[in-house]
Order: C-alpha cells, then structure tokens, then sequence
C-alpha cells in the first residue's frame, strides 16, 4: 500500500479544504467528530510480500514523504444556499508516513502526518483553510490468534461555514477544532481467515466556541473473512456516549431548556466489502454501507437516524491509477422540524461523486487531476445547495 493510498483511507471524507455548509448537528458529526478513523486491517504494509525472509526478522524501518501543490476552481465554496461564490484556490498539502517493519517477537508501528492548507486569494468571504492529522499506531503479536496495540491520534481543523438564514441574513463563521483520541485494541484471529476485532475508544473534541467542546468513550466489535487476492469483508457495531461540556436540551420545538446538560447515544451498524477482481490486484471495488442512530437525553430533539451506502471503483495500470467514488446518506429526524411554524419532520439528503486519475511521472514525481461534486437537498430551504470543484495538482515524493 502506497501513501497516497493510506491518506484515501485516512480522510476519505477530505476532498478538498473547501468550506463545509451550513452548520447543524448531523453536519458536524459527519464532517467533524471523529469520522476520519483508519481502519486498522487496511493500514499494512504488507513486509513479507516486500521483503526476504532474512530482511523481514531484521526490524527494518520504511519512510515515505509526499509533497503536493494543487490549483482548483470551487463552485460554491461556502456550500451555502444563499451565498454562492465561486473561486480558485491554491492547495499545498505534506503527507508523512514512517513504518516499522516487524521483526520475530516484536512490534509493528507506524506513524502518519497529513497537512492540508488552502488559499482563496479573491474570495470576499473566506481567506484560507487548515487540516492537520497525525495518527500514530502499535501492535504486537503474542501469537498466531491474538495480538494487542493501540492508536492515538490527534486532528486540527480550521474551516469556514455559512450559517446564512435566508438571502437578507448573510453571515459565516470560522470554526477550529482541536481532536484527541486514544484507543487500545484487540485482534483475535480464527480458522478459515476469519478474524475480530474489539476496542475502546476516549474521544475528545474542543472547538474554539466551547458550547461545542465533548468527550465521547466507545466500544467498537468487528468481524472479518479475508478471500482470495487478499479481498475481505467486515461487519462492526459500533455503541459511543456523547458528553457535552456546556450545550444544553431543546424541547420538541428547539427552545434551550435551561440548567441542562445534552448527551447523544449513538449506534453505529457498518458493513464493508473490498473485492479484487485479479491476481495483480489491478482491479479493486468497495462497497460500504452503514446506518447511524443518534437519540439524545432529552425530548428527541436531535434524534435521527442515517443510512449510507458507498460504492467505489479502482483501476491500476502501467503509471496510471483510475478512480470512482460514489456515497448516498439519507438523514431522517425524529420530531425535529424544519421551523417553528411548521409541523413538517426535517429530512436530507446528501449524494457525492469523485473522479480522480493519477499519473506517475517517475519515482518521485506524479501529476493528478480530481472532479468532485455534492448535492444537499432537504425540506429545510437553508439546507439544500449544491457544489462542485475541479483539482490539478503534482505531488514529489521523497
């Protein structure tokens, strides 16, 4: 696995830096809490495919960092309703991955670094944007059914929302996000390439705006069967508390009840497939599916459960990688309306599409060129809006 591949699988939802819309709670636990986990099974280099038998007892390190500039025309940058804006930006991005190669009795390790600025030179409404990840991992094989490891892992955004009401009403907000998150792990493996996985997680966010800022513990239980050319599929259930900090119930209309504290119970149910279709791996689909059931302490204000599904194609030959990527998510809410004069239950629905295509130049040079588009429609008018960006870029690998 390459870097530019672990960073697909790092921030898959990282398209670009371009600002996310406008601000409410299912928005930020899609795009900012805690959605950007790597999945342990994928992060691997694979040593004793890349090395002797002699060199894989011999604890070798491996480093590999990338250096990118890209330039990209966004369509609506703010991805807002009322305040469509469009302009080019300038996109300078480090990626950093180093490795320990696992010696007899000892310890697989690894660590990655991604860091994203963007630039809108012309824009009237947001100068830039920053995303940093650094994610480091361990573990230790006690024997051929079980290893132990750990995660942490730390994340930084800061990005620019539209909270526009309606087109009188303009206005943005800048939000930064500080992410910490520590997690221990387990990896039991079974007969016929069956194997799990269960973990615990503490998470913690804090926001520059500190009405926002929670911890959320989880437990996490996977199960996996890995088949020919090294495709697998794996089912995981995820259960995590919500805690936050200072943000407070709403009755079933949204009105802040006060002298409370907000806590969401979230269920997370995934199914995932990756399939290669050939021995030499030059052909790889992904199909992910998930549903989310978010019920808070309070009225079922925020209450509402997700459905996603993603499908995803991957074509590699000669210097040439090729690939489609398509999610659906429908939000559907429980009691919360789209206004305070209405009775209509809110509703959304996101779809996205991406092309990418790389061409490696050489061993240390490739140039690329990414197409990404989203749409929001809902029944709430401040959350329907489409966008669209055209990237092309050259990354140096070192």
């Amino acid at each position: 696995m390459t870097l530019q591949q672990l960073k697909y699988i790092t921030l898959g939802w990282i398209i670009s830096t371009t600002p996310l819309f406008s601000i409410d709670d299912a928005t930020l636990d899609q795009w900012l809490f805690g959605e950007t986990n790597i999945t342990e099974t994928d992060k691997g280099i694979n040593p004793a495919s890349q090395t002797t038998e002699k060199d894989f007892f011999e604890n070798k390190w491996d480093k590999e960092i990338i250096l990118g500039f890209s330039t990209a025309h966004n369509k609506n940058i703010l991805q807002s309703t009322f305040n469509e804006e469009s302009d080019v930006s300038l996109n300078f991005n480090l990626d950093a991955f180093i490795s320990k190669l696992p010696g007899e009795n000892s310890i697989d390790f690894y660590t990655y670094l991604f860091w994203e600025h963007t630039q809108f030179p012309d824009s009237q409404k947001i100068s830039n944007t920053d995303t940093l990840v650094f994610q480091t991992q361990f573990t230790k094989k006690y024997s051929d059914n079980y290893s132990l490891g750990g995660l942490a892992k730390y994340n930084y955004f800061d990005q620019i929302y539209d909270v526009s009401s309606d087109e009188l009403d303009s206005a943005q907000t800048q939000t930064q996000s500080h992410q910490l998150q520590i997690k221990p792990f387990i990896k039991l493996d079974f007969k016929n390439s069956y194997y799990s996985k269960i973990n615990v997680s503490l998470f913690r966010s804090f926001f520059n705006e500190s009405i926002n800022d929670y911890t959320e513990p989880s437990i996490n239980f996977l199960l996996g069967k890995k088949f020919g050319h090294k495709s697998k599929t794996e089912f995981s259930y995820n259960l995590s508390n919500r805690y936050f900090d200072k943000r407070t119930k709403r009755d079933i209309f949204g009105t802040i009840i006060t002298d409370t504290k907000l806590r969401w119970l979230k269920h997370k149910l995934k199914y995932g497939l990756k399939y290669y279709w050939d021995k030499n791996r030059a052909w790889q689909s992904r199909v992910k599916s998930e549903i989310t059931v978010i019920k808070d302490n309070g009225t079922g204000y925020n209450d509402y459960i997700r459905y996603k599904i993603g499908k995803s194609l991957r074509y590699q030959f000669s210097n040439w990688e090729f690939n489609i990527n398509t999610n659906f998510s429908y939000y559907d809410y429980d009691i919360q309306q789209i206004d305070t004069t209405s009775n209509q239950v809110l509703d959304r629905t996101v779809i996205d599409f991406t092309v990418f295509v790389e061409k490696k130049i050489n061993e240390k040079w490739a140039v690329f060129s990414r197409f990404f588009i989203e749409k929001n429609q809902s029944n709430r008018r401040d959350l329907n809006f489409e966008s669209n960006t055209v990237t092309f870029g050259i990354n140096k690998t070192f």
